[in-house]
This record gives structure tokens, C-alpha cells and sequence, in this order.
């Protein structure tokens, strides 16, 4: 009788799914546990059954060096506990081996030790490309909190062998067990009890080598690959949005953005309600660690148990142990506490807060004890690693780690005095060695002389002259005796947003705040002949921090919001980086962060355009003129600040008509075969069942709600591409992340038709690409980084930027490179040929051309995410590889 290979190939990984499925009982998977594949979406059934495929970079190493024994008996033992659990799982398991991992072990706590899995030594690391992905963070996790909610603890057991290894990797993930087979003398440490014989599981594994078979600990990609499984298994626990005996049921998405008249600040930025006006209820994962929140305690428990039955449904494990109950004061989740009991805050226990002052205090008199002013390395490190963690709950300790991190990697190559790295000279005479990351021949003085082995840390190293600074102000941040309380949201109803709008001219200096209900209150003068001489950044920084100290005083910012408005980036960088060359700028910013300390004050620094503060009249009052922009009392000053507008709003049908006009093939049918689909604010929460590329044309102050839901979406559905428009303002919440996973970054000014002058702020652009596996192909995988790319976004940066000089000066026109201008009728028909280009040369990169020959941008696909690229497309050479015109 004929059976389909697939059904053959089902046959063992059905038989150990039911095998370890019987052995479960109500608390823990006794054998361990295997996707139940048949149960997971069509186009994911391979990747639960035989694993994602591996993102192969060179050839596979074949390393065969034997495993060193442990260093003691006891140790031995304890070894043997490890792996013998999860050899008996089959987690390892024998089969072919061409290549060996080495493992070791660290001390954890006083009586247990902690396995590694070294995944360089052996060189695999080296040959996998691991695509980016983002986490949650604490302002994500509060978007679904108020007061009096409720939130839980959840946790996903043996996160990374739950799921699969990719069959092509097994062999090269090989483990020399000949040390650690069970001897008579380990039956009697056997855990809970002790055995009598050796099991005969193990008296059926003669070899001295098996071989990983599901995600290993210390493998490049093992937290990519798992971490997408489980945000799949996640989609699928939301469900239908429009049940309502769905927990995590919602009805309407709400857009409460600041610089929106009726903005309120007790309330998130973006969020969703439920029938009964409540928030609805989320999820939120952190690699293995779940927080389902809700408005009640009963409905946080529906949602926690909701997404742990989904996972036993689908066989991966729920640790129900670890879950706890719902409560409004939760411990610590990915670094942050956060408590709804009364008030919205975040803070840390009293013992790490203890422990992180101490730290400070210890760096202090390292700095101060020793007269070589020399600092011990992995001491540094240590700290580091605590203040990274606390500085997940505290948003102004980041900028204050700069120098911790810069003194800590001032020993590596191509790094200056100041512990930066050092850019490329551009003398035509230095050698550049990109591998070893170093100068040789000719560099300039300013360049420090590195010799270090840039493999392996020195025990001590010179602290660099901004560590000094970060010390004394982590000094005064951390001086109070009991924790740090970091104010969500303002809690009393009665609270209005406050918009502080300042500017400082060569003598003069001017600002105006208001809130919605209120009148502008403002204030100039003249400086005195000293500050005349100070630097402008200092200047315009000064003026708006003395502004809100004076505030302070008169007891009007306590638990507030202000949003602080300039056209100074440097006050902007210097706020959220911590640090500036100019020391008195950095004083400044220290005085407003610890106002922010004091007062329980929420501060928003945005920069905006010099244009915009002329228009707002702003820059009129710093110079005395009261009759400009809101000071002439025609318009309300809200309407000068767009914060709470997409450039869709700003601009109707004209933005989205520019990117529809590039976004083409060649014969003008949809690149990629399907036209972007322009995303309302409630599609971003629907994503899952939109298998259409995305345009994103949202607020700048919605897109930390858009970051969180791309980055669970990019990571479920890589082979989607999304176009990101969005003007450029509040850009500290989003540029960074998003830029890591953009394949091409490059910026409007303000000129064309479809974004004006008037605009003020240029528009930002980002377009991430489709990925996929494709058979025999090694790389690279993304777009990003490729000379193409490069070109593209120098070419269009430069282009923008030429024609918006070219209206004053016709000759800039000519410096267009490559383009004559009387042949463009302006900057969008001009970019629009340069981006035809690019995207068809992307069209045609391998890892995107599989996702369009196999209809992957189109419609949902019956057939796994996983097929060769052999199976359809592109015409076979010898080499195994797909010959494809290359970016």
C-alpha cells in the first residue's frame, strides 16, 4: 500500500510526541517534550516537526577534539545529573556525528553547577547567521496597565529544547559522552531516588558520541529560533479578537497621543478596550518568562491560563509550578517591578537597590584608591551586568553607563583615549586590517597606541575620562535610602499635560508653556554679558531647565508631564545619552534628571525642527517679538506641534501615493506581486491575519505601540516586508531599534510636493525586506549592509538634500550623481527611478526571490516557510547555488 513520504516522515516524531505526552503528569513533562506538530498552523508543521532551517553562512566546521574529563569525581557526578536528563529525553540523542560541541561548567550557587554549550571553539557559531530580533521592554508591558490591574507569572520550561534543531545541524552538533556514561556508582545519586541498575535507555547507546537534536544552550541562533516558536504559539492563543469568551477579547483601539486635544495623560498613549471599557488583557514574553496582565485578578488568571493551555495544546511546555497568582505588586520581570496597587510605578526591591548602591560606591573608590589608575576588568564587568539590569526599570541610569561601558572595552584595537571607537583615517597611507580591527603604517596622534591581544581581556584597565563624570552623578542619582520610584503616568484625573517650548538667541532667550485648558504662559529677557559668551547648546539647554526649576518652586510640575520642546539636538542627544564634550551641557542635564528625582516629574525632551520654532514664534520671542507664530493668540498653540499626526493625516493620499508610485515592478504591477497594505491603528494589533506586505504610515508618538507589535510580528512572519514612513520627531523611542532591522534607512527632507516645507521635520524611511531559507545558499541573508544598499541610501540622503538646496541654488541640482536634471520633473520622480532600481535588484536577492517566486508576499501559503529553493525558481548551477544577479 503506498504511503506519502510526508506521512512516513511523521511516523517517529508522532510516536515521541504520544511517548512523552503519557509520561506527563499534572505538574511537569517527566520525558521531557516534542512539538505536537500536527496541531500548529499548515505553513509551520515542518518547522515544529523537524525544526527551522539554519541560515548557513560558510561550510560546516568538522571538529573532533575530545572532551576534557571533569576535574573531580564530585564533579563528574554532578555533570552526570545534567546530561543524563537530557540525554534520556532524547534531547541528545544518537546519529550520525561529523563535528563535535564542547561543553563546561560554572558554579551555581554553593552546591550546584550550570552547563555551557561552547558553540565557538567548535567554529559553528562562526557559520550561522542570526537575524535580529527585539524583546519587550518596560513601557511595552504598561501600554496594557492602570491602577488596581493585575498581573501574573507564567514561565515556558526548557525554553530552547522544546523545540527542534534543524536536521542539517544535528550532525555538527555532536557531544562526547565518554565521560559521563552512568557507573554503578552514580545509581545511588540518582535524583529523586536512587537506582538500581543502569537504565535501559542508556545500555542501548554503546557510542562515546551523540549529537544534539533540539535548540542548544550556546548556539548562535537557538534564542531567534525559539523565541519565533513561541511567539507563534502566542499568536495563536490570542485568538479571535471578537469573541467574547476570548480573554484576550478587544473591541476598539484607542489613540490617547500627546499633542492631541483631549490627550490625557493617566491613560496609555495607544491601547485596546474590551465590551466593558476596560483595557484588554496581554501577554507579554521575555524569552521563557511570561506576564499576562488583566483588569481583574480573574480575568489575569483567564489570560495566563489561556496561553499556558495553548502551549501543552501544541507540546510545548507550560512550567505550571512557577506560575503565580495574579496580584497587583509582582516581583521582578525582564529586570523591572512594576506595581498598579494605589499608583502606576516601576521600581526595584530594597535589596537590589541596596546592592546598586554599593556598587556605585565601590566604583567610586576604586577610581580614588589606586595611584597607577588602574581598574579591574572583570570587576567592571560585574557591575556592569547589575547596573544593566537595574537600568531596565530607571530610564535616566542608561546614560550614566557610557563610560562603565567604554572603560571596559578600552583595551581592544581601534579604540581612541577616550575609549570610543576610533573612525578610519582617511590618510591614503594607513592600512586598514578589518579582521584584526586595527591601524598599521601611519595614524594620526590623536589615536591611542593599542597592542593588546584583542582576544582576551588584561585584568586591568585604564579608566576613561568620562567614567569619572558617570560615577559622581550615579552618585547623586542612587543617594536616597530607599528605592527610586519611577512615576508611569500621572495618577490625578484633573491632570493636564504641560508643553514647555523654549529658544535662546545670540542675547536673548525666550519660552512658553501651556497646557490644553490654560493660556500660554511665558516669559523673556536678555542675558547677561558672561552667558552671552557661553556656547548656544548651553544657552538654549539652561534656559529651559532653569525654567522648570523655577517651576519646581512654585510647586506646579509635581507628578506632571512636560514635554520639553527644542530645536537643540544637542539638548535632546545629551538628555537621553546622559553625557556631551561640553561638561557644563552635562551639568545641565544632570540638574533636570535629578528635578525629575525630586519631583516625581515625567520629562519628554523632543527636538524639532529650527522652522518649526520660527513658525511657532518661538525663536520671535526670544528676540522680543511677541506678535509671531501662537504669541498672536489666532491659533492654539497645540496646533504648532504635531506630535499626534501621521504623515497620512498631515499630508492626505499623497505620501502613500508616493511610496505606491516606487513600490512597482517594471510592467507597474505590485513588487513582489502584492501592493503594500496601508495598516489602520487597529490592523497593528490584527497582523497575524494580514498576509499582505505592511506600510506603516503611523504618529511618532504611537510607534512604541508599532515597535512592539513588529518585532513579534517580523519574528513570526519573516517573509512579510514592511515599509515604515513616519515624520522625524520622537525619534528615541523608535530610530535605533527599528534601524537594526531595516534593510534600507534614508531620510525626505522637506521640499517635495508630497512633504513640503511646511512640514518642517524631514520624513523618515525604512523598508525591511522578506526572508527566508533558500536550499545550498550561504549568504548573506539580508539586504541590509550589501554595497547596493549603501549606494542607495547615500544616493537618496544626498538627493533629497540637493534638490531642497536647488531651490535656491539651481547648480546643486548637477551634483545629482549619475542623473542630469532636466530629465526629472523633481525629487519624486527622481527617487522614484532610484528606488525602481533598487527594488528590483532586491527583487532579484536570494533569500527575497524565494519569497516571491514561491507567492509568499501574496497569499497565505498551504506549503511550509521552509521549501527549498530548488523546488521552484532560478536555474541550477554547478555548486549547488541558484544563480541570481547579486546586490
Amino acid at each position: 500500500m503506498f504511503q506519502h513520504p510526508r506521512r512516513i516522515k511523521d511516523w517517529e516524531p508522532a510516536r515521541e510526541c504520544i511517548t512523552k505526552a503519557g509520561a506527563c503528569s499534572w505538574w511537569e513533562w517527566h520525558q521531557g517534550s516534542r512539538p505536537f506538530f500536527w496541531r500548529w498552523p499548515k505553513n509551520r508543521v515542518a518547522w515544529a516537526r523537524d525544526g527551522q532551517e539554519h541560515l548557513v553562512t560558510k561550510e560546516l566546521p568538522k571538529y573532533t577534539r575530545a572532551q576534557r574529563a571533569p576535574k573531580s569525581e564530585e564533579d563528574r557526578t554532578k555533570v552526570w545529573r545534567k546530561l543524563s536528563k537530557v540525554r534520556e529525553r532524547l534531547y541528545i540523542n544518537v546519529g550520525l556525528v561529523l563535528s563535535l560541541m564542547h561543553w563546561f561548567y560554572v558554579l551555581k550557587g554553593d552546591s550546584d553547577i550550570r552547563m555551557v554549550y561552547n558553540g565557538t571553539a567548535s567554529g559553528i557559531n562562526d557559520c550561522l547567521f542570526a537575524p535580529h530580533f527585539g524583546l519587550p521592554i518596560l513601557l511595552f508591558v504598561v501600554r496594557s496597565l492602570m491602577a488596581g490591574y493585575f498581573q501574573a507569572d507564567m514561565d515556558i520550561g526548557e525554553m530552547f529544547p522544546n523545540f527542534m534543531l534543524g536536521e542539517r545541524l544535528r550532525p555538527y552538533s555532536g557531544v562526547d559522552v565518554s565521560h559521563i556514561r552512568t557507573t554503578e556508582g552514580d545509581l545511588r545519586h540518582h535524583l529523586p531516588e536512587p537506582l538500581e541498575k543502569i537504565p535501559d535507555w542508556e545500555k542501548e547507546r554503546t557510542r562515546k558520541w551523540e549529537r544534539w537534536e533540539r535548540n542548544w544552550m550556546g548556539l548562535r541562533d537557538s534564542p531567534y529560533r525559539s523565541i519565533q516558536m513561541a511567539i507563534i504559539a502566542k499568536e495563536m492563543a490570542y485568538g479571535n479578537h471578537a469573541d467574547p469568551d476570548n480573554p484576550f477579547q478587544w473591541e476598539q483601539v484607542h489613540l490617547n497621543l500627546p499633542g492631541q486635544f483631549g490627550y490625557d495623560p493617566t491613560l496609555p498613549w495607544v491601547y485596546k478596550t474590551r465590551k466593558d471599557g476596560h483595557l484588554a488583557s496581554e501577554l507579554y514574553l521575555y524569552v521563557d518568562d511570561g506576564r499576562p496582565t488583566g483588569f481583574s485578578a480573574h480575568q489575569c488568571w483567564l489570560a495566563a491560563r489561556r496561553f499556558c493551555s495553548m502551549c501543552s495544546y501544541l507540546g510545548i511546555q507550560d512550567a505550571s509550578r512557577k506560575r503565580t497568582s495574579p496580584t497587583r505588586t509582582p516581583g521582578p520581570w525582564a529586570g523591572s517591578v512594576v506595581h498598579t496597587d494605589g499608583h502606576l510605578v516601576a521600581l526595584v526591591s530594597q535589596k537590589k537597590w541596596n546592592k546598586m548602591k554599593a556598587m556605585v560606591e565601590e566604583l567610586h573608590q576604586l577610581l580614588q584608591a589606586r595611584e597607577d589608575k588602574l581598574v579591574p576588568h572583570k570587576r567592571l564587568e560585574q557591575i556592569r551586568g547589575f547596573a544593566i539590569y537595574v537600568s531596565r526599570t530607571y530610564d535616566w541610569t542608561p546614560p550614566y553607563l557610557k563610560g562603565l561601558h567604554l572603560t571596559i572595552d578600552s583595551w581592544r584595537a581601534g579604540r581612541k583615549k577616550d575609549g570610543w571607537k576610533a573612525k578610519r583615517p582617511k590618510s591614503r597611507f594607513v592600512i586598514w586590517e578589518w579582521e584584526g580591527e586595527q591601524w598599521i603604517d601611519v595614524r594620526p596622534d590623536e589615536y591611542a597606541e593599542v597592542t593588546a591581544d584583542d582576544t582576551e581581556a588584561p585584568e586591568m584597565v585604564t579608566p576613561v575620562p568620562r567614567l569619572y563624570r558617570d560615577v559622581e552623578a550615579m552618585r547623586k542619582l542612587f543617594e536616597s535610602e530607599t528605592p527610586a520610584v519611577s512615576v508611569i503616568r500621572p495618577q490625578d484625573s484633573l491632570t493636564t499635560a504641560g508643553y514647555l517650548m523654549g529658544d535662546a538667541s545670540g542675547k536673548g532667550f525666550g519660552s512658553a508653556l501651556w497646557e490644553e485648558r490654560e493660556d500660554i504662559d511665558w516669559e523673556a529677557g536678555y542675558y547677561g554679558r558672561q552667558m552671552q559668551e557661553e556656547s548656544s547648546n548651553f544657552r538654549e539647554s539652561n534656559n529651559l531647565t532653569t525654567r522648570l526649576e523655577q517651576l519646581e518652586k512654585e510647586g506646579k510640575i509635581a507628578g506632571k508631564e512636560i514635554f520639553i520642546i527644542t530645536d537643540n539636538m544637542a539638548y535632546e542627544g545629551c538628555f537621553y545619552k546622559g553625557h556631551s564634550t561640553s561638561e557644563r551641557l552635562s551639568d545641565v542635564i544632570l540638574r533636570l534628571r535629578l528635578l525629575q528625582r525630586r519631583t516625581g516629574t515625567i520629562v519628554h525632551v523632543i527636538h524639532v525642527a529650527g522652522t518649526r520654532m520660527k513658525s511657532a514664534g518661538i525663536d520671535g520671542l526670544s528676540r522680543g517679538d511677541l506678535l509671531e507664530g501662537m504669541m498672536r493668540a489666532t491659533s492654539h498653540p497645540l496646533s504648532f506641534l504635531p506630535l499626534s499626526q501621521s504623515a497620512e493625516d498631515r499630508m492626505p493620499g499623497k505620501v502613500k501615493a508616493w511610496v505606491d508610485s516606487w513600490w512597482q515592478n517594471g510592467d507597474g504591477s505590485p513588487w513582489g506581486g502584492a501592493p503594500l497594505k496601508l495598516l489602520s491603528p487597529a490592523d497593528w494589533f490584527r497582523l497575524k491575519d494580514i498576509n499582505e506586505p505592511r506600510l506603516w504610515i503611523p504618529p511618532p508618538t504611537a510607534m512604541l505601540a508599532v515597535l512592539e507589535m513588529f518585532n513579534d510580528n517580523h519574528l513570526s512572519h519573516p517573509h512579510l516586508p514592511h515599509v515604515f514612513v513616519v515624520p522625524r520627531l520622537m525619534t528615541h523611542l523608535w530610530r535605533k531599534q527599528l534601524t537594526k532591522d531595516a534593510d534600507l534607512v534614508f531620510t525626505v527632507q522637506c521640499d517635495p510636493d508630497f512633504w513640503p516645507a511646511a512640514m518642517h521635520e524631514p520624513l523618515v524611511v525604512l523598508i525591511v525586506f522578506p526572508l527566508t531559507f533558500v536550499d545550498s545558499y550561504k549568504g548573506p541573508w539580508l539586504v541590509k549592509g550589501s554595497e547596493q544598499a549603501s549606494h542607495t541610501e547615500g544616493t537618496l540622503d544626498r538627493g533629497f538634500k540637493l534638490w531642497k538646496e536647488g531651490r535656491n541654488d539651481p547648480n546643486k541640482l548637477y551634483e545629482l550623481e549619475g542623473y542630469m536634471q532636466g530629465m526629472w520633473k523633481g525629487p519624486e520622480e527622481w527617487s522614484r527611478s532610484v528606488l525602481l532600481k533598487f527594488l528590483d535588484a532586491a527583487g532579484q536577492f536570494p533569500p527575497v526571490h524565494e519569497c516571491m517566486v514561491r507567492g509568499m508576499l501574496r497569499s497565505p501559503s498551504a506549503r511550509p516557510v521552509s521549501r527549498s529553493a530548488s523546488a521552484r525558481g532560478g536555474r541550477r548551477y554547478r555548486g549547488g547555488h541558484t544563480r541570481q544577479k547579486s546586490l
